[in-house]
């Protein structure tokens, strides 16, 4: 008898511990809450989004949280509170305020929300995600001038190769048919073979195929949607998404991009180790040889080699803001204005 007595203490002193436990981590929340609504409550909104992030990630997973942003503005005005530390503004004259071109506000946790992670990191940085001014200039100063207007003309010849591509395969599979098709879906894949060409002198094999043969289309949307309703709780992304059980036992998204991203840089380093292709011939000319022009990728490498001081993922990282938001983005303008075309 004396061992159950002493059995039931033990349980008692336990739950009377747990009890505290649980009574202030309310308190906490409680107080915390109270503070951060009583520090913006003159910002109008509605009573549970100054309260708690929980609304913005249920519009978030009904993906029209744009209209929801729409109907709280047209009721409450330009500023409206969405958060318990969060307003958003409807007025273009403060976008050079909050977005200046010198180093001004700071970026949000959301943004390292958006980092592709894989088995072997724990969050890639590309120059949209990364939060630190300093490294921010590091790896985008290298790269920025690929992207000026003068140097993008000179991969006018690779987006004609696409083109014809994507005239050919229209002709061969619809044209002196009957046959329906999504038009919207060939530009899409149009888009992301232009990039893959660009990128890394290869079509992802989208046209020819007239499908998401690699996987890639799937893997871009998982990332996105996985990622959406954590940008609203980046507190709850590294339980949710980067711990380290999570990491061994579910791909993402971001896996598959990153996986096929690093088997076409291993076997383009690869080239460059044996000679086939050199920092000088990439440097001095338009064309590596007469079947291939320089790509973004031949650049990536070179301007690794030319600032040893760059992480070793630096080229990862611009390949996968290749892939991932310009083909994605740029097939969304070319849909739309397409769908939109007599506007």
């Amino acid at each position: 008898m004396p061992i159950l007595s002493g059995m039931q203490y033990d349980f008692s002193v336990v739950k009377h511990i747990l009890a505290s436990i649980s009574v202030g981590l309310f308190l906490t929340l409680a107080v915390r809450s109270l503070l951060l609504w009583h520090r913006l409550r003159h910002v109008p909104g509605p009573l549970l989004s100054s309260l708690s992030n929980l609304p913005r990630v249920f519009w978030v997973k009904t993906g029209q949280s744009q209209n929801y942003h729409k109907q709280l503005h047209e009721k409450y005005g330009e500023v409206v509170r969405l958060g318990p530390n969060m307003i958003s503004i409807s007025n273009p004259e403060a976008i050079p305020i909050l977005y200046p071109t010198r180093p001004g506000f700071p970026k949000g946790d959301l943004y390292a929300t958006l980092r592709p992670y894989s088995r072997d990191n724990n969050g890639l940085k590309v120059v949209f995600n990364t939060q630190d001014e300093t490294l921010h200039k590091q790896i985008k100063s290298p790269i920025a001038p690929l992207y000026s207007l003068t140097n993008t003309v000179t991969f006018e010849p690779l987006v004609d190769q696409v083109l014809v591509c994507l005239e050919e395969q229209l002709d061969k599979k619809f044209s002196g048919t009957s046959a329906s098709f999504n038009f919207g879906d060939y530009l899409q894949f149009f888009a992301f073979d232009v990039m893959g060409t660009l990128t890394f002198s290869k079509r992802y094999g989208f046209l020819e195929t007239g499908k998401d043969v690699q996987g890639i289309l799937a893997a871009i949307w998982s990332h996105w949607k996985g990622s959406a309703a954590v940008t609203q709780i980046t507190w709850a992304d590294p339980i949710v998404s980067r711990n380290r059980f999570v990491r061994a036992f579910r791909k993402t998204g971001g896996m598959a991009i990153i996986g096929y991203i690093d088997s076409v840089l291993k076997e383009r380093v690869h080239e460059r180790s044996i000679g086939t292709i050199t920092k000088a011939r990439v440097s001095s000319s338009t064309a590596i040889s007469k079947s291939r022009h320089v790509d973004f990728l031949d650049h990536f490498l070179t301007a690794k080699e030319e600032n040893p001081s760059l992480p070793a993922w630096a080229p990862t990282a611009w390949m996968f803001s290749n892939v991932l938001a310009g083909s994605d983005s740029t097939a969304t303008v070319i849909r739309t204005v397409m769908c939109e075309f007599n506007v």
